[in-house]
């Protein structure tokens, strides 16, 4: 696929940047857990992270100059809608950035509306890809596998800037266990559904099983996964190291999926 590159760049760093902004949303605007450096270092971390996305769909449009015209068709293209929904998703992190450190209703506003933008985002991206040109791709599996990229590698990401500011370190171990359980449990729903498609569904599942990457991708999560299990029960083991540790597995584990995914769909 063209820009293949590029879309795994976007899709990866855009659910990454919109799982982090979410977590501000319940640990910050709601439950107030975060201390204000923390908030202010994972927000800017959020918006750079965004941006570094944006900078990759240019290329993932296709042709960068040409990018506006994909504004136009709102009411009937999911790539459109893709785009929009991430802009404003960005505008509203970046004024985030100047109501994190006050109380109130405001804050709450400005995070719960950023959280809708991310979620839509999202949605957006996962149904570009459910068609029916795609057999393997067109069912729940692909939202389910891009919107549980963005719930393990937020809440992984503040948890590890939560421990570099040197403030009240967050355990999301519990959380996180289950998530990259869920994430193990999706893909080989998406092996199993592959399997059982169209010719071209089953050529796709057997791509997946013999790519080396999907392979170091199961490896890690099932390192990951054991990891923070451990982390549950032994305290010793909720610390940065540990939470920088997981992020970092869970990035290239959730990048080696991506380029899988491009790599073996199987055309109609």
């Amino acid at each position: 696929m063209e820009h293949s590159f590029t879309l795994v760049l976007f899709t990866v760093l855009s659910q990454l940047a919109i799982g982090g902004f979410i977590t501000l949303f319940f640990l910050d605007a709601l439950k107030g857990k975060l201390s204000p450096k923390t908030s202010q270092t994972a927000a800017v971390g959020v918006v750079v992270i965004g941006i570094v996305a944006v900078l990759a769909s240019l290329f993932h449009l296709g042709h960068p100059f040409h990018a506006a015209k994909a504004l136009l068709n709102f009411g009937h293209s999911w790539l459109s809608r893709e785009v929009i929904f991430f802009a404003i998703f960005i505008v509203i992190a970046i004024i985030y950035l100047f109501v994190s450190k006050t109380e109130g209703g405001r804050k709450k506003i400005v995070a719960g509306l950023g959280t809708l933008f991310g979620i839509l985002t999202v949605y957006s991206t996962a149904m570009i890809y459910t068609i029916p040109s795609m057999p393997a791709w067109n069912n729940g599996t692909t939202l389910l596998a891009f919107m549980l990229t963005a719930c393990v590698l937020g809440p992984l990401f503040v948890q590890t800037i939560s421990g570099f500011t040197k403030d009240t370190f967050i355990d999301c171990s519990r959380y996180t266990t289950t998530i990259i359980g869920a994430l193990i449990v999706v893909n080989l729903l998406i092996i199993s559904v592959a399997h059982g498609g169209s010719d071209e569904a089953v050529a796709t599942g057997l791509a997946i099983c013999t790519s080396p990457l999907f392979w170091i991708k199961a490896v890690l999560y099932v390192l990951a996964f054991l990891i923070s299990g451990r982390s549950i029960c032994n305290s010793n083991l909720k610390n940065t190291n540990i939470a920088t540790i997981l992020f970092v597995l869970m990035l290239v584990a959730e990048f080696l999926g991506r380029i899988v995914f491009y790599a073996t769909g199987v055309h109609l």
